[in-house]
């Protein structure tokens, strides 16, 4: 019954989170989890990184395209908190997830600054955004296997060409994070590239949605602690705030909810 449920759901939205289904079912994240798993193995639903979609949905044109549509708006609005961290002439690392175009795109707007910046992504869609590098001083696209899917290049030579690199900054879009606040993620080719990432930046910046809290994604990429910067609209209980407080981590909160 559970699962005529999210078909359901899923036909009148182009795309459901994990969380979501969760809420309005009424049954816990990994419940849904293996749900889709079901539901993908039968060829019913589209499994993409923290939702799914409907299988066979004319409008479905990629797992990215998909996700770029959930929480714009908060996606937004953290991508225009990090961009006023971002200094003329900056050298910077931008991985590829929908937060980082809605970040690019906002650069797009501010034409002064992004013309001076020198940036390494992984990223197709960015490279395309940014007119083959034609809208910024320097854009090197690392190398690899190319993931129609993600728009991007991935895998171990990706993340093995980020070694070549010294960048002022690396920005970064946290998969999961849990309640003993150590970021994870779900697939290996992005928890290499985020570690290697963070090795390759003189600063840290990590954008992290209230959506993937509290969550586990099974790969270790690194405690929050050892980023140096963190936006979010995760409100932290007080705990948490005093833990973050005795480190060097500079918490920017944005509230997402006015």
């Amino acid at each position: 019954e559970r699962y005529n449920e999210i078909i359901e759901i899923l036909k009148n939205n182009p795309i459901i989170t994990v969380a979501e289904f969760a809420e309005r079912l009424s049954v816990s994240p990994e419940t849904i989890r293996k749900d889709l798993n079901v539901l993908a193995d039968k060829g019913q639903v589209l499994r993409i990184h923290g939702g799914a979609a409907l299988a066979g949905d004319k409008t479905v044109i990629s797992p990215f395209q998909l996700r770029e549509a959930v929480r714009q708006g908060e996606k937004k609005a953290l991508a225009s908190a990090a961009c006023s961290m971002i200094e003329p002439g900056d050298s910077l690392i931008i991985e590829s997830s929908t937060t980082m175009v809605e970040l690019v795109k906002i650069l797009l707007d501010r034409k002064e600054l992004l013309e001076t910046l020198t940036i390494v992504t992984n990223s197709i869609h960015i490279v395309t955004l940014l007119e083959m590098g034609r809208l910024c001083a320097r854009l090197f696209l690392l190398g690899g296997w190319i993931r129609e899917s993600e728009q991007s290049t991935q895998g171990q030579l990706t993340s093995s060409e980020l070694k070549n690199f010294h960048v002022d900054k690396c920005l970064l879009s946290g998969a999961a994070l849990g309640k003993n606040l150590f970021l994870t993620s779900f697939y290996e080719e992005d928890m290499l590239f985020q570690k290697q990432a963070m090795k390759s930046a003189s600063q840290t910046i990590l954008l992290l949605e209230a959506g993937k809290y509290p969550s586990t994604g099974v790969l270790a990429v690194a405690p929050l602690t050892q980023f140096d910067r963190l936006v979010t609209n995760i409100s932290f209980d007080e705990k948490q705030q005093q833990q973050l407080e005795n480190t060097n981590l500079r918490v920017t909160f944005i509230d997402t909810n006015s």
